[in-house]
């Protein structure tokens, strides 16, 4: 997402509110003012991020960093 992109956003909610938003609401909610395909990549690289925060997360457990 771009410095212009994430300023329509910002200026509607924090940062960790549009984090908490589904996929589909993220693309409801800004698809038309910031264009499908830019809402596309956004909701793909924060899925990204949440599969490698699970999978750190579920390898530190099983190392007994957690224990």
């Amino acid at each position: 997402m771009n410095n212009f992109s994430a300023s329509i956003v910002l200026c509607e909610m924090s940062l960790q509110e549009f984090v908490d938003m589904s996929s589909d609401e993220r693309m409801n909610g800004f698809g038309g003012y910031v264009g499908v395909q830019p809402m596309m990549n956004c909701n793909a690289d924060l899925g990204a991020r949440f599969q490698a925060m699970q999978s750190s997360t579920i390898n530190s457990v099983s190392d007994g960093v957690y224990s």
